[in-house]
């Protein structure tokens, strides 16, 4: 069975990630635990454009860190004991 894990699994899987299971593990464990969910192309599409979103912020998190790093280049900082 295909799922996307709505949430970390050790050993197994991040959160996003679509993953082919044993049919009950996923049914005994996973989606009563609300670990999972069946990937349907509704649910596949819905965490495409999430992830999509978040890979957006990433670049733009990126950006304003590396920018501050720049501004940080000519600092000198000088501990006394």
């Amino acid at each position: 069975m295909e799922v996307v894990f709505t949430q970390d699994v050790p050993n197994k899987a991040r959160a996003g990630e679509v993953r082919r299971v044993p049919d009950g593990y996923a049914r005994n464990y996973l989606l009563p635990q609300g670990l999972a969910e069946i990937a349907t192309e509704e649910v596949k599409k819905r965490i495409h454009k999430i992830t999509a979103v978040g890979d957006e912020i990433r670049v733009r998190e990126t950006a304003i860190m590396e920018e501050l790093a720049k501004g940080m280049d000519d600092v000198t900082i000088t501990l006394t004991a």
